[in-house]
């Protein structure tokens, strides 16, 4: 189903996609637009954003 829906998606699209979500605008805090972070988004994070859905 994933695939069924994502599957033709642009590459950049999907990664657009992924850096709208909280997880990620909050590892990327502090850190200006085009340069590259570091941050390791940790599971406990991403189990409670998900999980929250």
């Amino acid at each position: 189903m994933v695939l069924g829906f994502y599957g033709d998606k642009d590459p950049q699209w999907l990664s657009d996609l992924t850096h709208l979500e909280q997880p990620w605008r909050v590892a990327r805090e502090g850190i200006p637009d085009g340069e590259r972070g570091s941050r390791i988004i940790g599971k406990d994070v991403l189990a409670e954003y998900y999980g929250s859905l």
